[in-house]
């Protein structure tokens, strides 16, 4: 009897959360319970696919991960065995920033090529939508299974984006398995900076917010909306996933060497700010985006007090980079309590005491055609309100209505 009740509970849910996404035509959504054993969520996966020739989009984070398991047989990898099975061919290997293993700040793809018995590994890093035209023919069907960072600069999100322009040109256009990924940082609401189309870059080209909320696949089909595509594309969603929920805290699989485990994730919420400022941002230390540095700090004073936030002196050498081997003077970031963090606010916090005590740092550097740190953030305002010593609320206040219109817009896309 409480087996069938269950039942009937989880029928009921399923119903809700299904009927209350407005889907097009072309959009399906598979619900797969990733709570089960991971290498039974594949198999639950490819009961799915119909094709038979696929290719993959992935990384050591998803399911990049069998390939570099041998295979008992006479295939490539465990990967490859297992298609085999359903029928089901590998025919192309597509990699993001880092590559397949990532192990590499580059592509990684002279590593990936040995480790997965020398089959072929695309990169797909920094290519335009054209060129994945290309590189995607012969593809019945595109696996994309990467993870999620959290904020909007993340480039694993670019691929997704000009793969599905890339999908909506293609004269014979390969089915899109799109695998939902928790959002890190969902534990927040969508936060500003709001994205200017005139920023748009490989860093982002989607108008949404710097701390998106929403995960891969609710951003995709705003994103599809708003452009009109029309592409046959499966969200493979998560069953149990609730966002803000059983995020923090669980382990990761490091989604790029510069994101090693759960401390360098949160500290690079915040430390992300500083990647287009003069300041280092400890990502090529042992703790990266964890430290603050620069040549001329002199401990004149301390840091302002942030919510959930320990500021402790620390000198250090970063190993690569533009500071490669000088000495650094700065602070490590301890986290103590990541839900009471304002990632935002604390960031803006910490450039407005840059900015006061140290004008000699020249703290922002120009680019072309804009500064570095508005390339980041996809706009000019977090900058010039520093500059011009606009207090936090006032600016943030300013983006808050860009932000509210972009959650409105999003009820008809949620699927959680």
């Amino acid at each position: 009897m409480r087996k069938l009740i269950s039942f009937k509970i989880f029928v009921f849910t399923f119903y809700i959360i299904f009927c209350s996404v407005n889907l097009s035509a072309s959009e399906r959504i598979i619900f797969i319970d990733k709570n089960s054993d991971e290498a039974d969520f594949y198999k639950r996966l490819l009961n799915n696919v119909h094709e038979k020739n696929i290719c993959l989009i992935t990384n050591q984070s998803g399911i990049g991960k069998y390939l570099f398991i041998p295979s008992l047989k006479s295939y490539p990898s465990y990967f490859h065995e297992v298609l085999g099975k359903y029928g089901i061919k590998l025919l192309k290997i597509f990699s993001p920033e880092h590559g397949l293993s990532s192990q590499s700040e580059s592509t990684g793809l002279s590593t990936d090529s040995i480790l997965t018995g020398n089959f072929i590994v695309y990169p797909a890093y920094h290519k335009t939508f054209r060129e994945l035209q290309v590189m995607y023919d012969g593809c019945e069907a595109i696996l994309f299974d990467l993870p999620d960072a959290g904020i909007r600069s993340y480039t694993y999100r670019t691929i997704m984006t000009r793969t599905i322009e890339a999908i909506n040109v293609m004269k014979k256009q390969p089915v899109l398995y799109l695998l939902d990924k928790p959002n890190p940082a969902s534990i927040y609401t969508p936060l500003a900076p709001m994205v200017n189309d005139e920023y748009f870059s490989y860093l982002g080209e989607e108008n949404i917010p710097f701390f998106p909320f929403f995960t891969y696949a609710e951003l995709m089909r705003y994103f599809i909306s708003k452009k009109k595509i029309n592409i046959d594309i499966k969200y493979i969603a998560m069953m149990h996933y609730r966002s803000g929920v059983d995020v923090i805290g669980k382990s990761i699989n490091p989604p790029s060497p510069s994101l090693p485990h759960a401390r360098a994730l949160q500290c690079y919420w915040i430390g992300i700010f500083f990647e287009g400022t003069t300041l280092d941002y400890g990502k090529y230390t042992k703790d990266p985006f964890c430290l603050i540095g620069h040549p001329d700090i002199n401990y004149k004073s301390d840091p302002p007090q942030i919510q959930g936030i320990v500021f402790k002196k620390y000198v250090y050498k970063p190993f690569a980079g533009p500071y490669q081997g000088v000495l650094m003077r700065g602070y490590e970031m301890n986290i103590t309590d990541i839900y009471k963090v304002q990632p935002v606010k604390a960031a803006y916090t910490i450039l407005e005491y840059f900015y006061r005590e140290y004008p000699g740092i020249k703290l922002f550097t120009p680019g072309n055609p804009h500064y570095h740190i508005d390339r980041i953030l996809g706009g000019n305002s977090f900058r010039s309100s520093i500059e011009k010593k606009v207090s936090y609320k006032k600016w943030e206040s300013g983006e808050r209505k860009k932000i509210n219109k972009f959650i409105y817009e999003m009820e008809n896309f949620k699927m959680y």
